[in-house]
């Protein structure tokens, strides 16, 4: 972050995990703004720990949406973003396993690999979406009553 005028080593362990993160790097190339404003939060303490760059704002970015977009453009603070972006599931594994599976699901190339299974592979992935179904029923009766 020498480039950003930040000269301070003891502050470098913040920018080696803000540069590292896959994550961050997706919401850097879609917010150029965002490496002044993380320099600027560091700088003032609002990010306070390299921890958090590693963790929070890993969670912010993953999140995206709405989320990302508030916190790059300054319109909400770190602990908002953090807040926002937990609330929307990120960084929740249970959740990201859901969403993963999900997004194989409805991909079509998926769908035409098991439509095109023949015979015992055919009868055992159907036997499979039945149980996922079932399964999925009895998780959401328990979700909605729950809330």
């Amino acid at each position: 972050m020498l480039d950003k005028g930040e000269r301070d080593v003891n502050r470098w362990s913040y920018y080696d995990e803000y540069l590292k993160s896959n994550k961050i790097k997706k919401a850097r190339d879609e917010y150029a703004e965002l490496d002044d404003l993380v320099v600027q939060k560091i700088r003032s303490g609002e990010i306070p720990k390299a921890v958090d760059v590693r963790a929070s704002l890993r969670k912010i970015c993953e999140a995206g949406g709405k989320t990302l977009h508030r916190f790059a453009t300054n319109q909400a603070d770190f602990e908002d973003s953090l807040q926002s972006a937990e609330a929307r599931g990120a960084g929740d594994h249970v959740f990201q396993k859901l969403k993963k599976f999900r997004d194989w699901i409805i991909d079509s190339n998926a769908e035409e690999g098991i439509l095109e299974l023949n015979g015992d592979a055919r009868k055992r992935c159907a036997f499979e979406l039945e149980k996922i179904r079932k399964r999925s029923e009895i998780l959401l009766n328990k979700l909605n009553n729950k809330f």
